[in-house]
């Protein structure tokens, strides 16, 4: 015995309303997740984008200090000039040990820039929190 294929055209009103609001349903549960998958994804994209910043000024700035006649000053400008092109203006850098002209040739010379996490987007949502981002680099002096 075969039973025929119904549709709600066939059924009764009050059979067939019980399915309109399923895809607001759906909809009012689904888009709020895909909201923040996106925008997740944006703030930890930042964070790695902060955090490779970090390492090439940290490089950049041991390279500066490392040369012959390389002075704090002119680390500090190196790193700035770099990170303030990538739009990070919210930074510190420190030099270990203390680069004086009399810092002897061979002196492994460690440069540390570091930075909150949100330093490209204040207006995170969270992931990341109140962490932050520190890179290390270091050189012996010529």
């Amino acid at each position: 015995m075969r039973f025929p294929l119904s549709t709600c055209a066939d059924r009764p009103l009050r059979c067939c309303g019980s399915r309109q609001g399923v895809a607001a349903v759906e909809a009012a549960i689904a888009l709020p997740l895909l909201i923040l998958l996106v925008f997740g994804a944006l703030e930890i994209a930042n964070g790695i984008f902060l955090t490779q910043t970090l390492a090439v000024a940290a490089y950049e700035g041991a390279r500066e200090a490392v040369r012959p006649g390389g002075t704090p000053e002119q680390v500090q400008q190196r790193i700035e000039d770099l990170l303030v092109s990538r739009g990070v203006h919210n930074f510190t850098v420190s030099i270990v040990p203390e680069l004086t002209a009399s810092t002897p040739s061979g002196t492994p010379i460690t440069v540390e820039v570091r930075a909150p996490m949100n330093a490209l987007a204040p207006q995170s949502i969270g992931i990341i929190g109140d962490r932050v981002s520190i890179r290390r680099a270091c050189m012996a002096r010529h």
